[in-house]
């Protein structure tokens, strides 16, 4: 299981919020911020929705992705993980 695309979308969001900086003394910077972090959102969740939904498998989607992954990183706790670092 490799998601290496929340990173591209994390980016994408930082992106944006310098963006919002650069904006900001602009009349439009705040219109220009919702529109484009709507586009945004938009832009990360259209490739992956439609097929979901169109192939009936979101429930498997979902598993795999949402709540597999949450039990899959709770197996080591917080605590325990900078020993396990320095060992692998």
């Amino acid at each position: 299981m490799k998601q290496h695309a929340a990173f591209i979308a994390l980016w994408a969001g930082l992106v944006l919020l310098a963006a919002c900086f650069r904006q900001q003394d602009r009349p439009a910077g705040r219109r220009w911020l919702v529109s484009s972090c709507s586009a945004s959102r938009f832009s990360c969740i259209w490739p992956v929705l439609p097929v979901a939904l169109a192939c009936r498998v979101f429930g498997k989607f979902w598993f795999w992705t949402i709540d597999y992954a949450r039990e899959y990183v709770s197996i080591i706790r917080l605590a325990d993980l900078r020993e396990q670092l320095l060992w692998s």
